[in-house]
């Protein structure tokens, strides 16, 4: 059985932001981001609010990304993720993934952003597996919808179980890392648990269990 550091990204390696905002921001300032896939996103996040469902009005809404070429999306990833993530991302994670990289963990990075993000990280954080949203792509362009399980919330807890084998994971002498009352649900798996930049929520859940806290910077 393997030792696993397992880091979340937004919030956590990338501190008061994500990955996502961050490309869409910039694809909205360059033009490549369409307003009319714009107003499709905030059309269809009106209509799971209206039902009460967070998560799918937001996290696991993708609309934006609608008819755009798989192609265009991945080379000004690339861009963002050059110009501006990788200048955000938190010094103190990173020597702390690199510290649990020398004391022979396997680096983990589980987020839910899109995998043409998180697939960057490789070029400046140490990692042995990831598990992000994988897009659904039709004719060389994305649909705008997600293909298989949303990595956010609980789902994170169920697709760690499902890839206990695969990961061969020793939970219990593994190490977590999140900043998200949402990753609560994951959380609880580890023998050793870390509120990186908690929320309230998950600071107060934090200090009634007794788990460590950090600030990273």
């Amino acid at each position: 059985m393997a030792r696993l550091a397992v880091f979340d990204v937004d919030g956590t390696l990338l501190p008061s932001t994500s990955m996502e905002r961050l490309f869409v921001l910039h694809g909205l300032k360059s033009g490549i981001l369409p307003i009319r896939n714009m107003i499709f996103f905030f059309a269809r996040a009106l209509r799971y609010l209206l039902q009460g469902n967070l998560e799918d009005a937001f996290k696991s809404n993708k609309s934006y990304l609608r008819n755009l070429p798989v192609e265009m999306v991945e080379r000004e990833s690339a861009r963002i993720f050059g110009e501006s993530i990788a200048q955000k991302l938190s010094r103190d994670g990173i020597e702390m993934m690199n510290s649990c990289k020398e004391r022979d963990f396997k680096i983990l990075v589980m987020s839910g952003a899109p995998n043409f993000l998180t697939c960057h990280l490789s070029s400046v954080c140490p990692q042995d597996f990831v598990i992000s949203a994988k897009l659904e792509i039709l004719e060389d362009k994305f649909t705008g919808k997600i293909a298989g399980p949303h990595p956010y919330g609980v789902r994170k807890k169920e697709l760690l179980i499902q890839m206990k084998e695969k990961l061969e994971i020793d939970f219990a002498a593994s190490i977590v890392f999140a900043d998200h009352h949402a990753d609560a649900y994951h959380m609880e798996l580890f023998g050793n648990v870390v509120a990186v930049n908690p929320t309230r929520k998950l600071l107060r859940l934090a200090r009634k269990r007794d788990w460590e806290i950090q600030y990273w910077r």
